[in-house]
């Protein structure tokens, strides 16, 4: 019996016993070695993936997010993307101290008391996530002071990075100063501080430039065509000595540092006050793979600044002897900031696509023709048409864009006479002017100088509260709670190299006619021989941008003065301009003289071809107070910020009866999008249905009898239509008999898919409309999400059991409401993907039903059956028939997302805090195969670990081993993954598809470690870990043609060949798309050492 209760006790702590018998100790504790007497159940192990601080240490993994690895069925792709059971975990998915943390991967570790998984039964009371869900508890708070330090680095052939975590308990009150047995506050603090040089360090190694090459080409981007009179791009050229092995890629890396704190105030016996608060503050290089050749050194750079605060309440109350009450509230408040920008030029947008002054010299031109001027004819006399010839255009380079302006500045020095006439010339011969990038490397590579063109900055702010209250009756474990979720998303993003052309395209539109209502006449030799005319203001044409530029030129706001744009000389504050007189002057201009501000919101959206996207924000990047209006981009360009809700209530009873164990719940969960979505996808405009055409179209029709009155109604033209071709409901289409068509194309008979329209006439923003036209409300979606799990005790070696988890996960990506692209709609990209602001949350089920038991003394084993569903999952969708134009979009399928299989686990689970400890799981299921495109799903998956431990001379029961000595305190953990690739569709030369997996994935993971105790109160811990022990060469995508990482078949198909030769050099080009193949994202991880130094007081 005794060996059965200890079991039930490893059993409730994890599947995997990494375990030691004991109390878990809080940093600073004396250890305590008694068994714990407990009547858990064997029908607990396997439930959870919990491990204790100790473990925590020896587990062989770098980062917390891999910890999970040691659950069943789970495994990781690129990003550190968690599976389990096939299904994907959410970003917001880790609870640290009951805050809701939506990226926890860098938090102090050395901090957590203890780190419980949940992923097949899933707490009811934390949602929001599909599956696998992370509960962190840090330090018992103590009434002694006590601290730990990690110093540690990681090292790989491509990776080189130093870290620390830091932790202290600092109580703040001593014992002799209080009075009563109500503990006193203790401050709980930690940081971690991580630099490292590469964020993505992969197996395959691939090359890069030499810097002697490197210099060479930025500072000559060209030479002069022998054939032909241009410029090719040095670039083009490089040779394979130019090139060496590259270790650690360039501008790849990440400096941060991530503190957390908590406050324990107890304010009676039974009840605590505490606050917590964890922050990030990082700045990361970020990797572009078409920059890594030639133009590393412009990566954009990503910082972060991320704050989640909360207060909790928690009080327990012992009603009587057989019911014990507590509860807890918990207010938590959090605001995200992130900005990806360019290093060097920040938000001074226009610096991004600065190259230099180009001053354009205008002479008049004239033509010989015949005009009147009041009431006198003049035939045969010289006529000016235009201002606008240009002879000659001057460059002067700037330091602002240096390996952008050179490429402008050999194409001065490539040509015989060092001149150009205009700036179309410039150009032609391969000079970038303001608003310009390099011509790419055979379209493989950005080249040297290319700005990163993104400006983006993206605030969170979340209010969450939460709270539960469990009620202990007799053999009844109540939990009754819920909790409210709301968000606010907003964000600006602007690509800014552009904007100098926006800025070019805008001024002076007003005034490239001429003012030939005024003719002026020119004597000469006592005759008039030739007729001028200036410039023709026009005001209903000029553009605000104009107008705000001359206003800060201090110029004449309807005036003719003719503003040359790229003439502005950035370092010395000038720009020239030509009067009405068409005589030129250069003036001085005040500091950063062109913003955002200076234009329209409409200028800025240029008609659906966007340099800008925001909301929450204003059109020039400032942050918005927002209104209660939805539709107030329609009245003035403001786009309010994304405010999503979503709450829950829930009610669970764990109750015991004989040999049954039984835990039955209900968690309701409600969402809230809060935005307008279409009333319909297929028209952006009412339109009539069956009934509605009947009794109010102008057409006559008879329905076909399997038509339903709701069914939309589609005609031959969309005004003054003549007569029904077809129906639709839903995404079921119908032609004008009624029958079911595949193609909605075919009820195009010359003017396109056509909707009846009740109102043809009107178009969307412009006059007569209004938004229920085309919107609605978000309808609030609820899911009844049902939980059990049922265990029967068949003796005290064998059980068997069933349990049901559900859960719902929020739409987060493409879901938001985007009025300018509806304002905009038939300028969209036709492969543009439109966000749906009607997606409803998703919804999973995992049901499992298995048998338990002791097979020999420690030996557990575990066989299950599963079965998985994944409901309304979020999915490509093209609507073809749309109108005024099909799009793609993203939509929630109808179809159900369905696996089954089994999952079997054996596990050694050892009492002691030594000797060996292993245990392995295997998870098999059988999914669709209709859906293994959309699911990355591995279909088999093994993990297995062993380790062993030496028995530490200060936990230990009896005397120490002599032959054991310096091996005391001795620690080995070995961990192991095999697993079935991914799917992917293999397309072969006759076009023919099959679905296909990628490589079989190994990975071994080892750690060793050595505790050495100084004294009473002091320990140091040595430890190595090593990640992919073997060096693995593991993948996670393939090309889909050859089911290769390294080969797409291109430069071997004899279809390219001629393709290939026909390059500027087919050598170099060759060289540089196999390099281009060495994608990062399809390779896994090195072998990566971390070498460790704990100490512990």
């Amino acid at each position: 019996m005794k060996l059965f209760r200890t079991i039930s006790m490893l059993a409730c702590v994890t599947s995997l016993n990494l375990i030691f018998i004991g109390k878990v100790l809080s940093q600073g504790a004396e250890s305590q070695t008694s068994l714990v007497d407990t009547t858990i159940h064997l029908s607990d192990v396997g439930n959870t993936l919990q491990l204790n601080q100790e473990q925590l240490q020896r587990i062989p993994f770098h980062k917390l997010s891999s910890y999970g690895l040691l659950a069943p069925s789970a495994y990781s792709l690129k990003g550190d993307r968690m599976y389990f059971y096939g299904i994907s975990v959410t970003d917001s998915h880790t609870f640290i101290d009951g805050m809701l943390i939506s990226d926890a991967s860098d938090f102090p570790v050395r901090v957590l008391q203890s780190y419980q998984l949940f992923t097949s039964r899933l707490p009811i009371g934390m949602g929001f996530s599909s599956v696998g869900i992370t509960s962190l508890e840090t330090m018992i708070p103590t009434e002694k002071f006590s601290a730990i330090a990690d110093i540690y680095s990681d090292q790989a052939y491509n990776l080189h990075s130093i870290n620390g975590e830091l932790a202290f308990n600092i109580p703040l009150s001593t014992k002799g100063k209080r009075t009563g047995n109500t503990p006193g506050p203790t401050l709980l603090i930690a940081a971690k501080f991580a630099k490292s040089d590469n964020t993505d360090p992969i197996w395959k190694k691939t090359m890069k430039l030499n810097q002697e090459s490197l210099s060479r080409f930025t500072s000559h981007p060209y030479r002069p065509n022998p054939d032909y009179p241009s410029n090719d791009l040095n670039t083009e050229f490089v040779k394979q000595a130019d090139l060496i092995n590259q270790k650690v890629p360039d501008n790849n890396g990440k400096t941060g540092i991530y503190p957390f704190l908590k406050l324990s105030i107890p304010v009676t016996k039974n009840a605590t006050l505490s606050l917590g608060s964890y922050s990030v503050i990082d700045k990361t290089d970020v990797f572009d793979h078409n920059n890594a050749m030639f133009n590393a050194s412009n990566n954009a750079v990503r910082s972060r600044r991320n704050f989640d605060n909360s207060i909790n309440w928690n009080h327990q109350i012992d009603v009587n002897a057989d019911l014990k009450l507590t509860y807890d509230l918990q207010l938590q408040y959090a605001n995200h900031f992130e900005r990806t920008e360019s290093a060097e030029h920040g938000n001074n947008f226009f610096d991004y696509g600065y190259i230099g002054k180009f001053m354009s010299y205008k002479t008049d031109t004239y033509e010989i023709g015949n005009v009147e001027v009041d009431g006198q004819y003049y035939s045969n006399v010289i006529l000016l048409n235009s201002h606008d010839y240009d002879t000659l255009v001057t460059f002067e380079p700037s330091a602002i864009n240096p390996s952008v302006s050179v490429y402008t500045t050999d194409v001065y020095a490539n040509k015989l006479n060092h001149k150009f006439r205009n700036m179309d010339e410039l150009a032609l011969a391969g000079g970038l002017i303001n608003g310009m990038q390099p011509n790419s490397v055979y379209d493989l590579y950005n080249n040297t100088g290319t700005v990163s063109n993104n400006y983006q900055e993206m605030s969170e702010e979340k209010i969450r509260v939460a709270f539960n209250m469990k009620a202990d009756y007799k053999s009844h474990h109540f939990l009754i709670g819920g909790e409210y979720n709301r968000e606010t998303n907003s964000h600006y993003s602007v690509a800014p190299v552009g904007l100098w052309n926006l800025v070019r395209g805008l001024t002076n539109f007003h005034i490239i006619e001429l003012d030939r209502l005024n003719p002026i006449l020119v004597e000469h030799n006592g005759s008039f021989d030739t007729v001028k005319f200036n410039r023709k203001y026009d005001a209903n044409s000029q553009r605000i941008f104009d107008y705000n530029l001359r206003q800060k030129l201090g110029l004449s706001t309807d005036g003719v003065d003719y503003i040359m744009t790229d003439s502005y000389d950035r370092e010395n504050n000038t720009i020239s301009y030509y009067d009405e007189y068409n005589t030129l002057h250069t003036i001085n201009t005040p500091d950063n003289l062109f913003s955002l501000d200076m234009f329209s919101p409409d200028e800025l959206l240029n008609y659906g071809n966007a340099y800008i996207s925001y909301a929450g924000y204003n059109f020039s990047g400032g942050k918005a107070k927002g209104s209660n209006n939805p539709y107030s981009f329609f009245d003035d360009f403001s786009i309010n910020a994304s405010k999503p809700e979503y709450w829950a209530a829930y009610f669970q009873d764990e109750f015991k009866w004989k040999g049954l164990r039984a835990c039955i719940g209900l968690r309701i969960d409600v969402y809230d999008a809060n935005r307008p979505v279409l009333n319909d996808i297929y028209s952006l405009y009412p339109a009539y249905n069956v009934k509605e055409a009947l009794t109010e179209g102008s057409i006559e029709f008879v329905k076909p009898g399997d038509i339903g009155d709701d069914y939309m109604v589609y005609v031959d033209k969309v005004n003054e239509p003549n007569r029904v071709v077809g129906y639709r409901d839903g995404d079921n289409w119908y032609n004008a008999e009624g029958i079911k068509i595949m193609d909605p194309l075919s009820l195009d008979v010359g003017s396109g898919v056509c909707p009846y329209l009740k109102y043809p006439e009107i178009r969307l923003g412009k006059e007569n409309w209004k938004p229920e036209m085309t919107f609605r409300d978000y309808t609030k979606t609820m899911n009844l999400l049902p939980q059990f799990s049922l265990d029967y005790s068949i003796s005290e070696r064998l059980n068997i059991y069933t349990n049901y988890s559900s859960s719902t996960r929020n739409p987060q990506y493409l879901s938001d409401f985007r009025p300018e692209i509806y304002y905009n709609w038939l300028s969209s990209g036709s492969t543009e993907i439109i966000p749906n602001p009607a997606l409803k949350p998703v919804r999973t089920g995992i049901l499992f039903a298995g048998a338990k038991g002791i097979v020999w003394k420690n030996l557990v084993a575990d066989i299950a059956y599963l079965v998985t569903s994944v409901d309304n999952y979020i999915t490509m969708k093209y609507l073809l028939g749309a109108f005024p134009k099909r799009y793609f979009t993203v939509d929630n399928a109808n179809n159900r997302i369905s696996t089954n299989g089994f999952q079997a686990k054996i596990h050694w689970l050892n009492p002691q805090n030594s000797g060996v400890s292993a245990g392995m799981n295997l998870a098999k299921t059988y999914a669709n195969k209709e859906d293994l495109t959309y699911f990355q799903v591995s279909d088999l998956v093994l993990n297995a670990n062993i380790g062993y431990r030496f028995e530490s001379k200060e936990i230990s029961r009896m005397p120490a081993s002599e032959y054991l000595g310096f091996m005391q305190g001795l620690s080995l953990q070995l961990f192991y993954q095999f697993r079935h690739g991914t799917p992917y569709i293999h397309t072969a030369n006759n076009n023919h598809k099959s679905t296909r997996l990628t490589p079989n994935v190994n990975l071994f993971n080892l750690n060793v470690q050595k505790d050495i105790t100084i004294n009473k109160k002091a320990k140091l811990t040595i430890y190595l870990n090593i990640e992919n022990l073997f060096n693995f060469k593991n993948v996670f995508e393939v090309y889909t043609k050859t089911g290769s990482a390294t080969d797409d078949g291109f430069l071997t198909d004899p279809a390219w060949q001629r393709f290939i030769n026909t390059q500027t050099n087919p050598d170099s080009y060759r060289m540089l798309y196999q390099l281009q193949l060495y994608n990062p994202a399809y390779f896994d991880i090195p072998r990566i050492w971390r070498i460790g130094l704990i100490v512990k007081y």
